[in-house]
């Protein structure tokens, strides 16, 4: 028995797309047949998935409705083709690389990005100024020093959006892990513990200060 088709706008889509997956996905919404997480209502396209859920009306009047059918299921569902997977992946791979690159290669923009993350988080969460210069010190030594590094970071936009062990409360700055350490001497901070940013500073200079003399 031949199948009616419900939405002829779908195969307008699908004789657009050059990626067989997209166009088998068309042609079955056509039909009413959608991939997982979407259903189709009346003249209304839904996505149910959480925290990607829209719900976008069909209309084929609209100029722009293919485009943006197309753009809410691979962009805001996040729908994509083994093509479409892999080349995400590689540009996930290459920004990184790209970030860590200029991270650790160029000082001034390290000291910048840190500033920023630090500026960023230090209002946000009342941090007092004098604490937020201590804090910017404390992490640019880290880096000097490698107790911090790339794997520790992780970036939004080309911005430090979190750095591992550094947390922060309502005026407070938190160290909630290891961070400075030689064969000579430790600094640790259990899990479980908070240590106010400004003492941990001044417990770590005057632990290093024989290695200078």
């Amino acid at each position: 028995m031949k199948k009616d088709i419900i939405y002829p706008i779908f195969l307008k889509l699908a004789s657009n797309m050059e990626d067989t997956f997209w166009k088998y996905i068309y042609e079955d919404l056509s039909y009413g047949k959608c991939p997982y997480g979407i259903y189709l209502q009346n003249e209304y396209i839904c996505c149910f998935i959480r925290s990607k859920e829209f719900s976008y009306r069909i209309n084929e009047q609209n100029l722009k409705c293919c485009e943006e059918i197309h753009h809410l299921l691979k962009y805001k569902a996040g729908i994509l083709s083994e093509k479409e997977k892999i080349q995400q992946k590689e540009d996930f791979f290459r920004k990184k690389k790209t970030n860590e690159k200029k991270f650790m290669n160029k000082k001034y923009l390290r000291e910048n990005l840190i500033q920023n993350f630090v500026l960023k988080q230090g209002n946000k969460f009342n941090i007092k100024l004098e604490h937020k210069k201590n804090l910017m010190s404390f992490l640019n030594v880290a880096f000097l020093f490698k107790a911090i590094g790339i794997h520790d970071l992780e970036f939004k936009d080309d911005e430090i959006e979190y750095i591992n062990g550094i947390e922060f409360e309502n005026n407070k700055v938190m160290i909630k892990k290891k961070i400075f350490s030689n064969t000579s001497t430790t600094i640790q901070v259990e899990d479980d513990k908070r240590s106010n940013i400004y003492l941990l500073w001044q417990n770590y200079i005057q632990e290093f200060k024989p290695n200078f003399l």
